[in-house]
Order: structure tokens, then sequence, then C-alpha cells
């Protein structure tokens, strides 16, 4: 499922436009043996990626996150 929030924002001194916004993907698995795996993902309009990867285990969970420039 992905989101995306988008926006406006109107300089005035400037008289010009500046468009900010986000998108987001959760991606949920879960595997034979019960454990589940979750991805997410933040893109913003400036090129930025940050990616979550969690995996739980039973009672405990474990993430990596990778942010990209």
């Amino acid at each position: 499922m992905a989101n995306s929030v988008f926006g406006k924002e109107q300089a005035k001194a400037q008289n010009s436009e500046v468009f900010f916004g986000q998108i987001r993907n959760v991606k949920t698995i879960k595997h034979p043996d019960g454990t589940i795996e979750t991805h997410r993902t933040i893109k913003d309009n400036e090129g930025n990626e940050e990616v979550t990867v969690c995996h739980k285990i039973e009672d405990k969970e474990y993430c990596i996150i990778k942010k990209k420039r």
C-alpha cells in the first residue's frame, strides 16, 4: 500500500511556488515459520530515500535502516 502526501506553498516575496511531498510504501510478509518481515520505504521530492526492514521473531524485533541522499 503506497501513501502519497503532496502539498504546495507559495512564496509571497518571490511570487514563486515551492512543492513538497513524500511517498510512503509499507509491505508486510508473514513467513511459514511465524516470522514477520516488514519493509517501509519513504521517498521525498529532494531524492532522499529511507528504507527500514524489520524482522519480528516471537517477542524480538530487529530492524535495519538505510538512508540514501
